[in-house]
Parts: C-alpha cells; sequence; structure tokens
C-alpha cells in the first residue's frame, strides 16, 4: 500500500497548523513583562464537530457557539464569559488532538497558546474522519486580536483528562 496519501496528508496538515501561527507569533522577550495571564475557567475537547478547517476563534455568543457543532461541549455564560476555540480542521484518522496550555494577554491581543498532535508514521489508528478541537472557557476578554503560539508535536498519547 502506498503511503502517497498519508505523506500529502501530513504535509497538508504541517501547512495548515504553520497557517495558524501568525508571523511573530508569541509574546517577544521584552513582552515578556507587560504578558498578563488570563484565567481558564473550563477546558473541553472532543474529536466531532462543524468545524472542518484549521481555526482559531474568539466566541461571544451562543450563537457563534452554537454554529461550531462541537459534540459534546458546554456553552459558557456569554454574560460573563467568552470561549476561545482551536481547531484541527478535518482529519482522515485518529489521534490527532489539540489542548490550549494558556493565554496570554499583551495590549490588545491575546495569545492562544496550545499544543497539537499529529500519529507518527507507524501508529496504529482509527480510519475515520475526525474534526478535532479545544474549547476553553475565560473571564470576558473584550475586544481583543487572537493571534496563536502552537506547538507541533508527533506520535504523543493524548494528555490525560
Amino acid at each position: 500500500m502506498s503511503s502517497l496519501p498519508r505523506t500529502v496528508g501530513l504535509l497538508a496538515l504541517s501547512f495548515a497548523l504553520l497557517s495558524l501561527v501568525a508571523c511573530g507569533s508569541g509574546p517577544k522577550d521584552g513582552d515578556a513583562s507587560v504578558a498578563e495571564p488570563i484565567a481558564i475557567l473550563a477546558h473541553q475537547h472532543g474529536q466531532q464537530s462543524e468545524v472542518s478547517f484549521p481555526a482559531v476563534k474568539h466566541i461571544t455568543s451562543a450563537e457563534q457557539f452554537e454554529d461550531l457543532g462541537l459534540a459534546g461541549a458546554e456553552p459558557a455564560v456569554f454574560d460573563t464569559e467568552d470561549m476561545v476555540l482551536v481547531a484541527l480542521g478535518q482529519q482522515n484518522t485518529g489521534g490527532h488532538w489539540v489542548r490550549i496550555t494558556g493565554l496570554q494577554r499583551v495590549g490588545d491581543s491575546v495569545y492562544v497558546q496550545a499544543t497539537v498532535n499529529r500519529p507518527g508514521e507507524d501508529a496504529a489508528t482509527t480510519q475515520a474522519l475526525t474534526q478535532p478541537y479545544c474549547i476553553i472557557t475565560t473571564p470576558k476578554l473584550g475586544d481583543v486580536e487572537l493571534r496563536s503560539d502552537i506547538t507541533s508535536v508527533v506520535g504523543m498519547d493524548t494528555p490525560a483528562e
């Protein structure tokens, strides 16, 4: 069996993840003293959603949340809370996952720190379409620009709950 489709898929995933990372993403060394951590109030993740393309999104309403079609996820109380989503888009196999590891405010920007995994080359995976996502609940963020600070790993086990 040819590994060409798998190679093309891995290249597409790598390109998509790299496109999520803004040029010069992540707070600069000189910015470290002004970076303010943002509390993560709730953390949810899953493998099925209506988000078919890689995305980093700021969700501020129940309508926006419902449009995401996140299987098993509960909405925030949008009067006092917001949500931040990192989605990997549609993947051809299991073994992909994403976890948001932190949020940092620098001025009007919020850096979304996350780790994404793709299965190793020889990993046994489910052969099913998935749309992995992680969504967190935060206090209201206001009008901010999200910037992604994403670390990509290969062949790691899914983190414990």
